[in-house]
């Protein structure tokens, strides 16, 4: 082997290595993927212009055996998934197999706990007037045959565990998925939670949504990426929202509420029945808050953009500053009510209004 095809294989094993590393820790989407292959296309041309600038040297022949050697490792350990999506038409695959799973038990204690951490799914959780969790668990697992769907489908570890600490109900729900599986396993979850316990939860997914329903919590903390995360009815002490791609709407309000998003807008409806304060941002996309305004209620406001509009839609206010983009603004006499509610929306792109 000649010391130019010799630095060239290192520089491919070099590769290999690293992209193995790097891509079995991070989640790999489409957009991530096209970023991936900008970066090793210009990997690629300038090792054709070092090969022509200086045809002795071997850099040329390093860069294109590293970028050779990122793909593979890319290509084995994310199993194209982030190119096929499996839910899409068709997948990449001919074979589909669905299994239903069901976990439950009692929840007597007056404050609970529940956590999971789940890999390309949907997660609902709601309440109703039995002491009793349930959760109910929707898996489609994909296959180029039968057999190999069937395989993948085994593959998926589903526990609850149950730990009682200080008079709380801890809750923590694994779903285990191998890591070179993950892009051809689906899991939808839908929990169930007693409505008479104030809840905690802390939840992530990825390529999924998390939406819920009738809650009222203590500490909510809720992170997706390529998904929705939606209230309806939620009320708690802290919230903290995010997702990479996707919306954040609905009903809900806290004492601190922490809401961030790229690529999406917030849409929020806020009854403002208690004192808040609700930092709101994204960076593609218009923030959208509807409040309920009365005597009891003022409001401290600062709504801000860097390309569009921003508007407070309310009477009675004060401002401070206020520019076609840039508005701080405050109820008159906003430090004697009862309810006192704080909002900074922000966005890159896109619109802030602040109305009832």
């Amino acid at each position: 082997m000649s010391n130019s095809r010799g630095i060239g294989f290192g520089a491919f094993l070099v590769g290999l290595g690293a992209g193995w590393l790097i891509f079995t820790f991070i989640d790999v989407t489409s957009k991530t993927f096209a970023w991936i292959l900008i970066i090793l296309g210009a990997g690629i041309v300038a090792s054709g212009v070092l090969r022509y600038i200086s045809p002795k040297v071997p850099l040329s022949g390093v860069v294109s055996s590293l970028s050779v050697g990122l793909i593979i490792a890319l290509i084995f350990t994310s199993g194209l998934g982030f190119i096929w999506p499996w839910s899409g038409p068709g997948g990449p695959y001919r074979y589909t197999l669905d299994e239903s799973r069901n976990l439950k038990g009692d929840a007597l204690a007056p404050n609970l706990l529940f956590r999971v951490e789940n890999v390309n799914g949907q997660i609902d959780v709601s309440t109703w007037d039995r002491p009793e969790y349930n959760v109910d668990l929707a898996i489609k697992a994909q296959g180029n045959t039968e057999s190999e769907a069937q395989s993948n489908l085994e593959k998926v570890d589903t526990t609850i565990e149950e730990n009682l600490v200080q008079g709380r109900l801890e809750l923590v729900l694994t779903i285990s998925v191998p890591r070179l599986t993950w892009s051809r396993v689906s899991v939808n979850v839908a929990v169930t939670l007693p409505a008479d316990a104030t809840v905690d939860l802390d939840i992530q997914t990825t390529n999924g949504g998390i939406k819920m329903e009738d809650l009222t919590g203590s500490m909510l903390t809720l992170s997706t990426t390529n998904g929705d995360v939606a209230f309806d009815g939620v009320e708690a002490d802290t919230i903290s929202a995010s997702t990479t791609n996707g919306r954040i709407s609905g009903s809900v309000q806290a004492a601190d509420m922490t809401a961030e998003t790229t690529n999406g807008v917030i849409s929020l409806s806020l009854p403002c029945t208690r004192t808040g304060s609700y930092g709101l941002e994204t960076t593609n996309g218009n923030v959208d808050v509807t409040v309920v305004p009365s005597g009891d209620v003022g409001f401290d406001l600062d709504a801000s953009t860097s390309s569009g509009g921003a508007t407070l839609d309310l009477s009675g206010l004060t401002y401070e500053t206020s520019t076609s983009r840039h508005k701080v603004a405050h109820t008159e006499g906003y430090e004697t009510k009862p309810v006192q509610i704080e909002i900074d929306a922000s966005t890159t792109n896109g619109n802030v209004s602040v109305g009832d």
